[in-house]
């Protein structure tokens, strides 16, 4: 799993130090910043666990999952997604240009990165080092942010990977990027990189090793919400 929502405290102190985070807040992102950090980072053990128990269910909808814990039936789909995450279930599309980003020298892509693709450790090491200096122009904060956010926390890109060039055109239209259905995109990426893991459980000898990019902390929530409803003696997995 490469979510990383530790990078969420690294947002809120850069952002709040240049009176952005207000800004942070009122996005499409921002209820998203009050996720609980004090239980530890994300525990890929118990999201192991919880797959496991995938279940079969009659018929069940498309895109969407079922697991048997403590008894009982959990399911995972975008009503639950939507719940834990409050992102929209809207249009996908992408923006089109017909300039390459290197050639908009007002963008924020140009102004930090010359226009080149990035990687997301790049992007990281660039926001953070702003925790003690100003950033170029008014606004560029938030919307490194939000392009940082949505790769590393939201799609649980890799680090080793380079930035979605999408997000360099969206973020110059904050109205549009709060407008884009990100519910809809996380939760089928969410969805299919659960569901396309292949765990060898027939071989317990061996080391499990899968990738799960998306927002898998919400399946974790989902299925949190249930055990609280159990008798505590069925409260674990």
């Amino acid at each position: 799993m490469y979510m990383k929502i530790g990078v969420i405290k690294d947002i809120i102190e850069v952002l709040t130090r240049v009176d952005e985070l207000q800004s942070f807040e009122e996005s499409c992102f921002g209820l998203l910043l009050g996720i609980d950090l004090s239980g530890g980072p994300f525990s890929a053990v118990l999201l192991n666990s919880l797959l496991a128990r995938e279940i079969m269910v009659k018929n069940a909808e498309s895109l969407e999952m079922w697991f048997g814990i403590g008894g009982k039936r959990a399911r995972f789909s975008k009503y639950e997604f939507f719940l834990i995450t409050g992102l929209k279930f809207g249009d996908i599309s992408h923006p089109s240009s017909d300039k390459s980003l290197a050639d908009l020298e007002t963008t924020i892509h140009m102004r930090y990165f010359n226009g080149t693709q990035i990687k997301n450790e790049e992007l990281f090491s660039c926001f953070v080092s702003y925790k003690d200096k100003e950033f170029q122009q008014e606004g560029d904060g938030l919307k490194l942010a939000l392009v940082m956010f949505a790769s590393l926390v939201l799609l649980g890109n890799d680090y080793r990977l380079s930035v979605p060039s999408f997000l360099w055109e969206m973020v110059e239209d904050i109205p549009r990027f709060n407008a884009f259905g990100w519910g809809k995109y996380a939760y089928h990426m969410t969805y299919h990189n659960l569901h396309a893991r292949d765990i060898a459980w027939k071989d317990r000898t061996k080391q499990l090793r899968y990738h799960v990019y998306g927002f898998p902390y919400s399946l974790l929530v989902s299925s949190f919400n249930l055990t609280m409803s159990m008798d505590s003696r069925m409260s674990y997995w």
